[in-house]
């Protein structure tokens, strides 16, 4: 909460597509938490995937589907195969 007003620190999404007529899904995660840092009040949780490769200059948010059903509690087996 910053000055009375709830900040989501992440932001998921799941895409569901057929793919040559199969289902297919894949899943991300914004974590804005490094942008609040500076922001007192705001609690600072750790990002995920923290033990990802360092990419540099680039940033992906493309994370596994299991990541972000553990991540929000979402039933989400049916999408997260492989």
């Amino acid at each position: 909460m910053y000055r009375g007003v709830e900040i989501p620190l992440r932001y998921f999404k799941v895409a569901v597509f057929l793919q040559d007529g199969s289902l297919a899904a894949t899943g991300y995660v914004v974590d804005q938490t490094p942008q609040l840092a500076d922001l007192d009040d705001v609690p600072k949780p750790g990002a995920v995937g923290e033990d990802a490769p360092p990419l540099g200059p680039f940033r992906t948010f493309q994370v596994p589907i299991r990541d972000i059903a553990a991540l929000t509690g979402l039933d989400l087996d049916q999408l997260a195969w492989g």
